[in-house]
């Protein structure tokens, strides 16, 4: 099934759609394939976990500077590195 042109979402409406559950593999731009992201998202997205993570004054400067640059949250940005992050971990060490 073809995707459907729709405008880019913001970080903070991806956040948003995670969070009801909804899926964002669509939004994820990759040169994995589609079904590799479903598959991978629909698993992070069955349960929503909350955690707490210190970082050190220069890494949390770094972010909001990432952050106030790209006109999203904090939040966001950490949550698309480790979600990167995990994408290319497991392309190059699949299950």
């Amino acid at each position: 099934m073809p995707r459907k042109s729709a405008k880019k979402k913001t970080a903070d409406e991806l956040e948003k759609m995670v969070s009801n559950g909804e899926s964002i593999a669509d939004h994820i731009p990759s040169k994995l394939s589609k079904d590799y992201h479903k598959k991978l998202l629909g698993k992070l997205e069955k349960h929503v976990l909350r955690t707490t993570v210190d970082f050190g004054y220069d890494i949390v400067k770094e972010l909001e500077a990432i952050a106030a640059k790209n006109n999203i949250s904090k939040s966001a940005v950490i949550k698309s590195a480790v979600l990167d992050y995990i994408i290319r971990f497991r392309s190059i060490y699949p299950k």
